[in-house]
Formats: structure tokens, sequence, C-alpha cells
């Protein structure tokens, strides 16, 4: 019983060396395509203001996040900027009445860094408004991110004021914020 145990353990070593065990190699590939820049602004609500005979600052921001994201794929890096029209009066009997935002500090706006946050991705885009700076109808830069950073999706949180003169109409106003994001740091 050995013997034979001997035997077909040698032929089972034997047929090992004379067949030895096939190998190839297999190739894997993925194609990834580039999306679209893209930024999501959010609402701005101001705090209410009681007419008191006084200039006044009222503070603003929005309830959600604002976002920018990059899946070009390219690294390029890119920029957000800001824009506004008037705020105009909408309410009956004082419509077209607007705050005048060259009086006292305007409209401002501020990112701190800290207010910015990757959802995903690399390097967290950088603040060109750290603290509160005008905002008007020529486009400001508010955000950047160089080149080969800021691929992904990030949230930041703009935070504003607006200054409100003595002799501003009563009712709503309302302006929109034009925000752009454009290829490039």
């Amino acid at each position: 019983m050995k013997k034979i145990t001997l035997i077909l353990s040698l032929v089972v070593l034997m047929i090992g060396m004379v067949f030895p065990a096939l190998a190839d190699e297999g190739t894997a590939s993925i194609s990834i395509e580039g999306g679209q820049l893209s930024v999501l602004p959010e609402p701005v609500i101001f705090e209410d203001v009681t007419l008191n005979g006084l200039d006044q600052t009222t503070n603003g921001e929005s309830a959600d996040k604002w976002v920018a994201i990059d899946p070009t794929g390219t690294g390029g890096g890119w920029h957000v900027t800001i824009s506004t029209t008037d705020f105009v009066n909408i309410t009956p009997g004082f419509e077209g009445k607007t705050i005048d935002l060259s009086q006292g500090t305007g409209l401002r706006m501020a990112i701190p860094q800290d207010n910015i946050a990757a959802v995903y991705g690399n390097a967290v885009p950088s603040t060109l408004i750290e603290d509160f700076t005008s905002v008007t109808s020529e486009a400001r830069t508010i955000l950047s991110a160089a080149e080969n950073e800021g691929m992904g999706e990030y949230e930041f949180e703009p935070l504003f004021d607006l200054f409100v003169p003595a002799e501003t109409y009563k009712g709503t106003y309302e302006a929109t914020f034009t925000v752009t994001i454009t290829a490039g740091p």
C-alpha cells in the first residue's frame, strides 16, 4: 500500500513537471468622459428692516449652501463671478423705486475660507472675498480653483449685507444675482 501511494505521488509530481500550469495576461479598460462646469447659487434672504429715519444695514444669507461643480476632468482650474441688478421695489404703488447701491456700503458679500468645503474632490477652492466686498453690476471674482485643484463638488456659504438708506421707500425689493463659473483660475 505504501508502495502504491509512493508511486502515485511520483506520477502526479512528474505530470506536474511535464505539464506546467498555463497562464495568460488580460487587460481592462475604461473610458472616462468629462462633464461641464456648473455653479448652483441659492436665493438670498435678507433680514427685514423697519424704517426709523436712519441709514441701516441688514444681513442676508441663503437657506442652503451654494455649490460649484467641476466634473471636466481637465484639471484646468476655474473661477466663479457674481454681479447684481439694482434692488427694485415690486410693491404696488411703489413699483420701480430702487435701493441706491452707490450709497453707504451698498451690497456686500463675503465668503470666509472656513465656509468652503469639499463634498467630493481634491483641493478646496480659495475665496477671493474673505472680508465683505462690494457687489455691483460689474462681475467680481469670488472663488477660484488653481490648476489641478477644485476637481469635484464643493459647497460654500456666502454672507451678505445691504445698506438701506433712510430715504428708502417701504415695500418688497428684489434683485437678480448673476453667478457664473468659467474655466481657468
